[in-house]
Formats: structure tokens, C-alpha cells, sequence
């Protein structure tokens, strides 16, 4: 998105899970709503030589976007250490979701819809006794 003479790309290319804005905001509960199963871990993008090449007028873009995988994976890190300290609550898929990216199918939309309704119900009383302490 160009916004005057600057141009604006998605903020999830750097950060894709906010997690140290979200800890700048509140040291006292924080829940994290994710969409991917515990256990995951995004991989390197291939063919990085294409991307450096396309990418070549807006290095750091390709630089985030190759980088992007070990950033994601870090904050992952991070958060199974503070889910297991008791200070951050996450919610997240107990499998993997069946949704391509951009997906059309109303049938896959509303099982992952659903997956995500039924994990919520599931872990609503630890969410409460979570928010309670």
C-alpha cells in the first residue's frame, strides 16, 4: 500500500505473532489466539536466490521475508516457555488446520471454523481460572 511517498507492506512479514507489543501493552494476563498446533515450526522459504532477484530493488524486504521462518520461530520459543511458566494463555488448533492460504472452499472454511469454536469450548474453564489468578 502506498501511503504518500511511502510504501506500506503487511505487518506480519516481520512480526507475525506481535508477541513483545502485546507484552508492552499488559504484564498481567495475556491470552495469544493462534493457528497452528503446538509443535509447529515454519520453514525457510526455498529458491532464495529468486527471491533476492526479484526482490532486488527492496533488499530488506527479501531479507525479511528469507529471515522471516527463524523470527516466527523464536517467538514460538518464547511463548512455550512463558505458556509453561503460567504467563500467557494460548489457544491454539489441536491439529493442523485445512485451509489453504487463500481458500474457497466454504466446506474447509467451516470446519477450520468450527475446529477453532470447539478448541475455544474446551478450554474455556482454564481460560477463566487462567484469568482469575
Amino acid at each position: 500500500v502506498e501511503i504518500g511517498e511511502k510504501r506500506l507492506l503487511d505487518g506480519g512479514i516481520s512480526d507475525s505473532i506481535p508477541l513483545s507489543f502485546l507484552s508492552s501493552l499488559t504484564e498481567e494476563r495475556r491470552v495469544l489466539v493462534l493457528t497452528r498446533p503446538r509443535g509447529y515450526r515454519k520453514k525457510p522459504i526455498g529458491n532464495k536466490w529468486f527471491f533476492k532477484h526479484a526482490l532486488r530493488k527492496t533488499p530488506r524486504l527479501a531479507e525479511a521475508l528469507l529471515s522471516r521462518h527463524e523470527h516466527y520461530n523464536r517467538t514460538l520459543d518464547e511463548i512455550e516457555k512463558l505458556e509453561e511458566k503460567g504467563k500467557i494463555f494460548v489457544l491454539r488448533p489441536p491439529k493442523p488446520i485445512e485451509v489453504k492460504m487463500i481458500e474457497r472452499s466454504p466446506t474447509r472454511l467451516s470446519a477450520a471454523h468450527e475446529l477453532g469454536f470447539r478448541t475455544a469450548n474446551e478450554k474455556m474453564n482454564a481460560l477463566k481460572a487462567y484469568l482469575r489468578e
